[in-house]
């Protein structure tokens, strides 16, 4: 009885322990492969992601600069619905209300962390390419490499965002370290 009880329990203790998730994928050589790579994780992340109600087409907009080129971003289409990609002007105060998600480049610290906490007023999808300690309050930060791309799920925002992420989120790519 309490070794059923203790398989139950183990992997909700490991959730409960673990804030954050980190997970890798190869990059393949050649001088657009960051941004394709890049594109590629974001587009699986996205697919694992569900809003409240389901956005058709899904506005994905971008804060600073970013890894990801125009061409990049063009093969965001996830899980057979449209994705329509906005840049959100340097200078904007806030999240547009529009945006489904928001894909933020090099943005500062202080700036990071005000408009994620902005974005706690409705279902927002948070990934950041600049946060290599992971907290400013993003759902998923990306750690760019020469060699490898790797991510970390933030579970503590995952469960401010008012959108489910799917636990598969952790199969793309074949390492998951908990």
């Amino acid at each position: 009885m309490w070794v059923g009880v203790l398989l139950l329990l183990s992997p909700l203790m490991i959730f409960a322990q673990a804030a954050f998730f980190p997970v890798s994928t190869p990059v393949p050589a050649g001088a657009d492969a960051p941004g394709r790579a890049i594109a590629t994780m974001v587009r699986g992340i996205i697919s694992f992601t569900r809003w409240p109600a389901q956005p058709d087409p899904m506005q994905f907009c971008l804060l600073g600069p970013t890894r990801m080129t125009d061409g990049d971003l063009d093969t965001l289409s996830a899980g057979g619905r449209g994705v329509r990609v906005t840049r959100v002007p340097e200078g904007a105060a806030s999240v547009p209300a529009s945006c489904d998600t928001l894909y933020l480049g090099t943005v500062p610290p202080q700036r990071l962390s005000r408009l994620i906490a902005q974005g706690h007023e409705r279902p927002l999808l948070t990934i950041a390419e600049e946060d290599a300690a992971c907290r400013g309050g993003t759902m998923f930060c990306l750690h760019v490499r020469r060699s490898d791309i790797s991510f970390e799920l933030n579970l503590d925002a995952v469960s401010r965002s008012g959108v489910t992420v799917d636990p598969r989120v952790l199969r793309l790519s074949s390492g998951a370290t908990r």
